[in-house]
């Protein structure tokens, strides 16, 4: 894994729609709530993507190759759900309060 240098300040999608649904997300979670849905159009909007490239130096974290404007944002901790060991059930939700961040 490459080392990543967080920039200072997110992108303003993230900061306003993203931190929105993150509220949105955790109250639904407080009323019992477990499965939620994810809008890569928050997470994955095009400003999100060129900071993530910058800040990795245009590599994937994981890999290392070089990485086309159009690739995926993947996530460290799963936001959807955790899953039992052999991946049969659900154990608990994901990290979603994390999805948008």
């Amino acid at each position: 894994m490459i080392r990543i240098v967080k920039p200072v300040t997110s992108p303003d999608i993230l900061q306003t729609r993203g931190a929105a649904k993150r509220v949105e997300d955790c109250a639904a979670y407080d009323t019992g709530i477990r499965l939620f849905s994810f809008e890569d159009a928050i997470y994955a909007e095009k400003g999100v993507k060129e900071l993530l490239i910058e800040a990795q130096y245009g590599k994937c974290a994981f890999c290392e190759s070089y990485v086309a404007d159009d690739g995926h944002v993947e996530h460290f901790r799963p936001k959807s759900a955790v899953r039992s060991r052999r991946g049969k059930r659900n154990l608990t939700p994901g990290y979603y309060w994390l999805a948008y961040d």
